[in-house]
């Protein structure tokens, strides 16, 4: 099954990446992932309101494949892959039907990223910030610590990727969270939890600092201009 919906769901988002553009929307992130390609840096080179992680990303796939829009569509592809996979995995530890399950989860390969097409900051704040809630409903019933230390980098990779909705689903997250712990009196994972989230703090600030990115910047462009 898993074979099944990794061809699929790269397949699908290929066509539908091949048929046509968005004249802005969907050259946004070729521009500046070849600008990061050429030594420019977010915050600094260009103005950046939302997307520094999905510049950084394409800019490696950019690396790798060579600049070509091939490459810029298959990026499209392997988060397609990866967020269509995950949700089957999570359906299956919850004993969902094999039938019903893959059926779910082809729609559901259709339904995300081909939308775009390609890397979007939209589709993977929303993916990303999936990925963490999915994370924690495996969570549930494997108890794997793992999975905490997992969590807060894919919310701090959402965010990265754009402001909304990876802002909404975390705070939504923590409230659930904070339920839970009322509950079911289990707080031994808060300790992978903080560190995780300890360490995407050091890697943003690093990221900074490494750059030379005046911290004004960054608050002027990401968070109070997109307002």
């Amino acid at each position: 099954d898993n074979c099944i919906l990794v061809i699929f769901a790269f397949i699908i988002n290929y066509i539908y990446g091949s048929i046509g553009v968005l004249s802005q929307d969907t050259f946004a992130y070729f521009d500046t992932s070849y600008r990061v390609l050429q030594g420019s840096i977010p915050f600094v080179d260009y103005w950046t309101v939302s997307g520094p992680f999905i510049d950084f990303f394409q800019a490696t796939i950019f690396y790798i494949l060579g600049v070509s829009w091939k490459s810029y569509i298959l990026s499209g592809s392997l988060i397609n892959i990866l967020i269509t996979i995950l949700l089957y995995n999570v359906l299956r530890e919850y004993k969902l039907s094999r039938k019903i399950n893959l059926f779910y989860c082809l729609c559901f390969s259709i339904l995300a990223n081909p939308s775009m097409g390609v890397p979007f900051p939209d589709h993977f704040s929303s993916f990303f910030s999936l990925g963490a809630i999915l994370l924690f409903l495996i969570l549930i019933k494997k108890k794997d610590t793992f999975y905490w230390t997992a969590i807060p980098f894919l919310f701090f990779i959402a965010f990265f990727s754009k402001q909304t909705p990876a802002t909404y689903l975390l705070f939504s997250f923590l409230i659930i969270l904070a339920f839970y712990l009322y509950l079911y009196k289990k707080i031994n994972f808060i300790k992978y939890f903080i560190l995780s989230s300890f360490l995407c703090l050091s890697i943003f600030i690093l990221f900074l600092y490494i750059n030379s990115i005046n911290f004004e910047n960054f608050i002027n462009q990401y968070i109070l201009f997109p307002r």
